[in-house]
């Protein structure tokens, strides 16, 4: 896997669309370039397609920063994209492509996209597709100006994360971070079906006795169906013999009307076939007036014609004239022509004569050419390898020199070393006592958070008791509120039905409702009628079976405000066979007095109504006594008395007759007094209900947003104790580090006073070493200067050369330009000689085209006289034509007038027809809507039968349901129904609901158990990752460390370096420290104490020890050698070189020594100001020689 290809389109500095092709998968590619060119936009761009999210990394305060702004000269653009083109060959990125392009745009509105091969992706999956490749965001395979240093730096946990890149653990880490979120949702999940569980368990007993009730309540309605479909059977017949009366009927009328309508379709015949002769002659008229036009319109055109005719013969003739003058003149015109091409093939023949002798003089002077300049190529070839030689000296003069330098950088480095000693013996003394005072505060600040954490774990604890005292109180509510639901729903239900019942008059007799239903109908006369007796009184429920008893069928009795009233609705009654009614029609109902039996009370005691009403009910029950029970009623006297009845509804009238015994359960629920105050107490009931539903909603309310200020305190507790649990094992580790630390301060005290010696030693050599560069400098410096005095002599003799070459190009030069110009003159002449011949064979075409024309005016002349003959012809025939034309127009106006006469005598015929019809068509319409009526019933029992037992008419008549009395079985009908009634209402889902319960349960018990499963397999696969991960982190640390140590000596000539763990029993958390001795060191030094190029040339020792250990396909350096001399940079372009051989390096540098190590270049310029431009370069094998004449 390598780079092919960077392409950048809108970018920072790049508005144009710039293309960095990368041809080599191996190698050193530099970016060059001054300063302020746009350089490190290049490398900003590798991390922006690459996922990086920090504005502040690539430099830039906001998003639309990475867009181009414009220029005083250039307007800016919309959007920025850049495109990475990547070698996928060997499948190192897991995508089945061999080649991978990923590209990312930003538009200036805010929106942005991210792509694999064109196609739109996430950001997420760009991340994943680079993951553990070493290239990704945050990868040490990109390295930006300024961040060399930070490397070693940077916290110790930012070292760990490099060896995580280099150990390839990020996998670990994401899938682990997956398998957590898995593992969190489970926890959740199995939460959450522990609270449906037990809901469950809640709701299963009363669905279990709402089923049982609900399949009792499905029999009886199937007994129901079975009666009422043979009731409807019956009727059915009975509707099917009168159908069939009225049927006949109606065809009998309807042949009556038919044999009228015989005779009207003779009429209607006679006048369709004098309408249909009537249009035939208006057509005849229509035909005759566009005859008459449209020879009118040809007697005008044959006109026209004529005068047409007439002028267009005088216009040819004068064009004829006209044309006969043109051809004379283009006859005179070709002869000059011919006089001008001869001229000019004359002039042509000297032309081509000096043409030649000047070719020829050409020949000649090209050979004289060709001498000297081999001459002059042979001189220059030499000096060319005088250069060569100087440049050997030069090179061997300039490392002397910087190996001088080295030395006296050297000598420097060692002087400051000696001081830095004897004062870092001094700090060390400091820091001891500063380390003491450390600890004893870390002592006291663990005792302090200790004592918290131990604070919040307590009230953790009491806060976790509060919240499931909380739940528990929540579910109480909720299962109170539950039951209260159940009955509102169940008494709002019977209420809604009973107040159908009272709405409907269900229960009385049919009669009594047929008069309410003409009221609600608003038929005249019924204004009068109010409500029954039942409706109009109240009484207490213990004396209801009283009541009932003394007014029987009295308690369906009417109350009219007059007779009138009663009568009107007594007619109406029995006009349309309604059934019957009792009426109590003031004026004519007289009142009982009141009594006062000796034992019990009087009946109108204990009932009350409205005022209007109590004349009425004193008729009734004014001379009625309602004792306890029949023993009592027989001991009191029925003088005055209508009757005594007792509580249970026994009854002795005044006639001796006695009335007892028991009825039936059927018989109590139709009771018209009950059914009244069971309204009434049911309205109260549901308003009690209502209140203390909403009573609960609020209490629920208030415990949900108690328990979520638990929960609320429960997190802000669970932060605070992981910070403070974060903070004690932080604390843990300081203290753990000072003690290390200190152990490290008494070995580097020892340490720095034997370094002293040594490097008093080190300065000597390095004296010495200097005094022998020096010497050697000096006689290299005379052998240049020699080369240089022998160039200066060929030179001059290359001057020479050059001024010959000079003088012979010169003549060379006279002799094209004369050539040049007479090789134009020739042309001139050609293209003179070639204009002649074209005119004169435009000349001939125009005299051909004029004959042409004179040939067509003769033509058009003599078609133009054939018009005129033509049209002097025609026009009498059309005049006569049209003569005709108007006499038949006048004998087809004549017969229409008859037949209109015709028209009108049958329209009189057919207004008698109708007067006769009419009356026949009157009997029709009334048994018509008597077959409407019965079709209308037996359409409503058909949708009853169809609605209640969704059955057609066909399955009613298969059905078995037979009715042998049909009164009996209309009671076990109304028997059934109350029996039903009294049930409702039932819940008939109960039993499915029951069922879809039971197999709920199953399946979420069945769920928690997988979910506990899963959650153990997912605690499996951590402890897996983690292990893997160590395991990974581990081996690598090791390889690292190996080539860091390498590196570091070979760097810096001498040394040592290492990385350290900081807590090994925690791996993957714990922070990565470097340690190094520099050459002339006696002990290992934290990074803050060495220099600034010490710090660099360490930083690229850790850089290329990660490249070591893992290789990436690239790597992407800018400007790393910034804090690095001479004689350092030679060691790290040494590296480079190295490195080069196993992966694609690009450098971004200005330093000649980075790019004499390049293979390609690429240059930037800033021709216009902010605007970088790229031009790329392949450098030959003696790339120093190229880049010193660059």
């Amino acid at each position: 896997m390598h780079l092919k290809k960077l392409e950048l389109f809108g970018f920072k500095t790049f508005p144009d669309r710039t293309v960095l092709r990368f041809t080599d998968a191996r190698g050193i590619t530099a970016v060059v370039g001054p300063n302020g060119c746009g350089k490190s936009n290049i490398i900003d761009a590798f991390r922006w397609v690459m996922g990086e999210q920090s504005i502040k990394l690539l430099r830039g305060s906001t998003q639309e920063d990475i867009v181009f702004a414009g220029t005083e000269s250039r307007k800016p653009v919309s959007l920025a994209e850049v495109f990475l083109t990547i070698d996928n060959s060997d499948h190192a990125l897991p995508i089945d492509y061999t080649e991978v392009e990923v590209g990312r745009r930003f538009y200036r509105t805010g929106d942005s996209e991210y792509l694999i091969n064109k196609e739109i992706v996430r950001l997420r999956d760009v991340q994943e597709l680079l993951m553990d490749t070493g290239i990704g965001k945050g990868s040490y395979s990109i390295i930006g100006q300024g961040q060399v240093v930070s490397l070693i730096q940077s916290k110790p946990d930012d070292h760990r994360k490099l060896l995580e890149e280099a150990a390839g653990i990020h996998k670990y880490k994401f899938r682990k971070d997956a398998t957590q979120r898995k593992l969190e949702a489970a926890e959740q999940n199995l939460f959450r079906l522990s609270d449906i569980r037990a809901e469950i368990h809640q709701q299963l007993g009363p669905l279990e006795e709402q089923a049982r009730t609900a399949g009792e309540y499905k029999i009886l309605k199937k007994d129901l169906a079975g009666l009422e479909i043979g009731l409807f059977k019956v009727k059915l017949g009975k509707l099917d013999a009168f159908q069939q009366e009225v049927a006949q009927k109606i065809a009998e009328y309807k042949k009556i009307v038919d044999e009228a309508e015989m005779s009207a379709q003779d009429i209607a015949a006679k006048k369709q076939e004098f309408r249909g002769r009537i249009v035939g002659l208006d057509k005849q008229l229509a035909e005759h007036d566009a005859r008459l036009q449209d020879l009118r319109r040809q007697k005008a055109e044959s006109a026209n014609k004529f005068d047409v005719a007439h002028e267009r013969i005088g216009n040819h003739q004068q064009r004829a004239l006209a044309v006969a003058q043109e051809l004379v003149q283009l006859e005179a015109n070709k002869t000059a022509l011919l006089a001008r091409q001869n001229e000019a093939q004359t002039e042509l023949l000297a032309v081509e004569k000096s043409v030649a002798e000047l070719e020829e003089r050409l020949a000649k002077k090209n050979e004289e050419t060709r001498v000297v300049v081999e001459r002059w190529q042979v001189v220059n070839q030499e000096i060319a390898g005088l250069r060569r030689d100087l440049q050997d000296f030069f090179n061997q003069v300039e490392n002397k020199k910087s190996k001088l330098m080295g030395l006296e950088s050297g000598e420097t480095m060692v002087a400051g070393d000696l001081q830095r000693i004897e004062t870092s013996l001094t700090d060390f003394a400091k820091e001891q006592e500063e380390l003491t005072l450390r600890e004893a505060a870390l002592q006291e600040r663990r005792i302090f958070v200790d004592d918290n954490v131990a604070s919040l774990h307590a009230r953790r604890d009491e806060l976790f008791k509060q919240k499931s005292a909380q739940e528990e109180a929540r579910r109480d509510k909720l299962n109170r509120r539950t039951t209260i639901k159940e009955k509102f729903d169940q008494q709002s239900s019977r209420l809604q039905l009973l107040d159908e019942l009272q709405q409907t008059h269900e229960g009385f007799q049919k009669g009594v409702r047929a008069v309410f239903q003409a009221k609600q109908d608003n038929v005249p006369g019924f204004a009068g009628v109010g409500g029954v007796l039942a409706d109009i009184i109240n009484v207490p429920k213990q004396y209801e079976s009283a009541v009932e008893a003394a007014l029987e069928n009295n308690l369906q009795a009417i109350v009219a405000e007059n007779l009138g009233a009663a009568k009107e609705a007594l007619k109406h009654l029995k006009d349309q066979a309604l059934g019957r009614a009792t009426f109590a029609a003031g004026g004519l109902l007289k009142p009982t007095e009141k009594i006062n039996p000796p034992r019990g009370i009087c009946a109108l005691d204990i009932v009350s109504c409205e005022e209007r009403y109590k004349d009425f009910v004193a008729a009734f029950l004014g001379a009625v006594c309602i004792v306890d029970d029949l023993e009592q009623a027989f001991s009191v006297p029925l003088d005055g008395l209508s009757m005594v009845v007792t509580l249970a509804g026994e009854v002795i009238t005044a006639q001796g007759l006695v009335t007892g015994g028991a009825v039936g359960k059927e018989a109590e629920s139709v009771s018209l007094l009950s059914r009244q105050r069971e309204i009434i107490e049911l309205r109260h009931d549901i308003a009690g209900y209502t209140a203390e539903l909403a009573a609960l909603d609020a209490e629920i309310k208030d415990s949900e947003r108690l328990g979520g200020q638990i929960e609320d305190e429960l997190k802000e507790h669970a932060g605070k104790l992981k910070h403070l649990e974060i903070e004690q094992g932080t604390i843990a580790n300081d203290l753990a580090r000072i003690v290390i630390d200190c152990g490290k301060l008494e070995k580097n005290v020892a340490a720095s006073r034997q370094e002293v010696a040594q490097q008093r030693g080190e300065m000597d050599r390095i004296a010495a070493e200097k005094q022998n560069l020096q010497t050697l400098l000096a006689e290299l410096t005379r052998q240049k200067e020699e080369k240089e005095k022998i160039i200066q002599n060929r030179e001059s003799d290359l001057q020479q050369a050059d001024s010959e070459k000079t003088t012979v190009n010169e003549l060379l030069t006279e002799i094209k330009i004369g050539r040049t110009n007479a090789l134009a003159a020739k042309r001139q002449v050609e293209l003179k000689l070639e204009s002649c011949r074209d005119n004169i064979q435009q000349t001939e075409k125009q005299i051909a085209e004029k004959k042409l024309e004179q040939e067509n005016l003769q033509k058009s002349i003599a078609e133009a006289e054939n018009v005129l003959q033509s049209s002097q012809k025609i026009l009498p025939e059309i005049d006569q034509q049209i003569e005709q034309a108007l006499a038949q127009s006048t004998t087809a106006n004549q017969e229409r007038a008859r037949y209109f006469n015709d028209l009108e005598v049958y329209d009189r015929m057919e207004k008698e027809r109708h007067a006769s019809d009419r009356e026949v068509r009157a009997k029709l319409s009334e048994e018509e809507i008597k077959m409407a009526r019965v079709e209308a019933e037996y359409e409503e029992m058909l949708r009853r039968m169809s609605e209640e037992y969704n059955l057609t008419v066909e399955d009613a008549l298969r059905t078995e349901a037979a009715v042998e009395d049909y009164d009996q079985t209309q009671d076990e009908v109304e028997k059934l129904k109350r029996r039903i009634k009294r049930m409702e209402p039932v819940n008939l889902l109960a039993i499915d609901e029951y069922e879809a319960q039971k197999e709920r349960l199953l399946f979420i018990e069945g769920q928690c158990d997988d979910l506990e499963k899963s959650k153990n397999d997912l605690l499996n696969i951590i402890k897996e990752l983690d292990r893997a991960a160590i395991e990974a982190f581990k081996e690598t640390f090791a390889v690292v460390n190996e080539h860091f140590r390498r590196i570091f000596t070979a760097l810096f000539n001498g040394g040592e370096a290492e990385l350290h763990i900081l807590d090994e029993n925690n791996v993957l958390e714990s922070g990565i420290e470097i340690m190094a001795r520099v050459p002339g060191a006696k002990k290992s030094q934290s990074m803050s104490l060495l220099s600034g190029g010490q710090n660099a040339l360490t930083a690229v020792a850790l850089l290329f020890s990660l490249l070591s250990a893992r290789p990436g396909p690239f790597c992407i350096l800018d400007e790393i050698d910034a804090a690095l001399d001479d004689p350092n940079i030679g060691r790290v372009t040494e590296l480079l070189k190295e490195y080069a051989e196993k992966t694609q390096i690009i450098i971004i540098t200005h330093r000649q020594a980075m790019m004499s190590v390049a293979d390609v270049m690429f240059g930037l310029t800033m021709a216009q100001k902010g605007i970088s431009s790229v031009v790329s370069l392949k450098l030959p094998e003696n790339k120093e020689k190229a880049l010193l004449e660059a």
